[in-house]
């Protein structure tokens, strides 16, 4: 084998090498379109999750606050009805 049929064997095992390589990178192009459509997916969905948290966080102080708000109010009707009944009792003790 002469010089001339060396290089030509090197420079067709080169195109056949960068053939390949292009395929290579084709594919791991492909690969990582997939992966980057799969990672703005994920994104989507704890975006849906972090709204549906916060939207159950204001329910909960919503919740809360009600029952604070209750609360108060029954101990509000409770001193407005006991007050009095106190008030007269001690002025009905005094009084005797």
């Amino acid at each position: 084998m002469n010089n001339n049929d060396k290089v030509l064997d090197l420079v067709i095992k080169a195109k056949e090498d960068i053939a390949s390589l292009g395929q290579k990178v084709e594919t791991n192009s492909q690969n990582i379109n997939r992966i980057n459509h799969s990672l703005n997916e994920i994104n989507d969905n704890l975006d849906d999750i972090i709204m549906d948290l916060k939207r159950d966080k204001a329910i909960d102080n919503t919740k809360k606050e009600r029952t604070n708000n209750n609360k108060a109010l029954v101990w509000e009707i409770i001193s407005s009805i006991l007050f009095p009944i106190l008030v007269t009792l001690i002025a009905k003790f005094l009084n005797l």
